[in-house]
């Protein structure tokens, strides 16, 4: 079994995964974390360095390497599933599973995340809410044909083992 969590960066595939997965008995990738680990570079290093389109390529070989796993749960990137043929890929694969949220939830979490994310990189809340309406729009269509979408608001583990069952 291949589970794949996608969704906007800050809906919390991460966080979600890894109890999922334990819960499951099923190993844990974060794509995002793998890829830092493989190339010896942030992210944010490797979009200054290298470029998107460097980054975005690496994302799609790891894709295919993790995708050959059995038993995972993959957190993919938030772009993954709106690269060219990459959510097809994951549903001919797995079980896709989108984790939606609205524009304003994820700049809720976003605004105090942790984590650098470069394209807020400098930016205002009111440029940061911009880019994230923008790229949801762009990127909800590719999200909207995962295999299952869930609220990604107040989900719990325990609810998305419940929907995978009735999957399955």
């Amino acid at each position: 079994m291949v589970i794949y969590l996608i969704g906007f960066m800050g809906c919390g595939k991460s966080t979600l995964g890894k109890p999922l997965a334990r819960k499951m008995l099923l190993s844990f990738v974060d794509m995002d974390n793998y890829i830092e680990e493989k190339e010896g570079l942030t992210i944010s290093e490797i979009f200054a360095q290298k470029g998107e389109s460097y980054f975005r390529n690496i994302e799609k070989l790891t894709l295919h390497e993790l995708s050959q796993r059995h038993n995972i749960v993959i957190s993919t990137g938030g772009g993954v599933a709106a690269a060219e043929g990459n959510i097809e890929y994951m549903n001919s694969k797995g079980i896709t599973i989108y984790l939606k949220m609205n524009s304003a939830t994820l700049l809720s979490r976003l605004k105090d995340s942790k984590t650098v994310r470069p394209v807020f990189a400098g930016k205002s809340i009111e440029e940061m809410h911009e880019i994230i309406t923008k790229m949801l729009l762009e990127r909800e269509p590719f999200y909207d044909k995962a295999n299952i979408t869930i609220s990604g608001i107040n989900i719990k583990v325990t609810d998305i083992i419940d929907i995978l069952k009735e999957v399955e």
